[in-house]
Formats: structure tokens, C-alpha cells, sequence
């Protein structure tokens, strides 16, 4: 979620389950990586970690 409020300032429109989606291909290829986080504020949060591959990958599939 924070990733696409963050897309959003950006002035980059992506619909939340299409961000999912592409999140999940790029781990699957290993452009990225995930984990689970307590949050204070509510329920667990999926973190991502990603590198410079992941990052050209996103911005390719983002300018499609």
C-alpha cells in the first residue's frame, strides 16, 4: 500500500491489484525480495527490498 500511495504522489497511476501482481512476478524472478513486519499500527506489513535490476524492471513495466 505504501508503495503505490508513493507511485501516486509520483504522478504514477497503477491500480493497486496491478501493482500486486507485478510485485509478486518480479520475487518470483528474483528482482526482489519480501518479508513480514509487526506493525504498531494495525496488521503484519510485506516489506520489499529491491536492487537495481528490480528498480529498471519497475520502471519499464511502469511506462507501458
Amino acid at each position: 500500500y505504501d508503495i503505490h500511495k508513493t507511485l501516486d504522489q509520483e504522478s504514477v497511476e497503477i491500480e493497486l491489484s496491478r501493482l500486486y501482481r507485478v510485485l509478486n512476478e518480479m520475487e518470483r524472478e528474483d528482482l526482489l525480495s519480501s518479508r513480514w513486519e509487526k506493525s504498531i499500527a494495525g496488521p503484519k506489513k510485506k516489506m520489499y527490498t529491491m536492487g537495481e535490476a528490480g528498480r529498471k524492471k519497475l520502471r519499464t513495466i511502469l511506462l507501458e
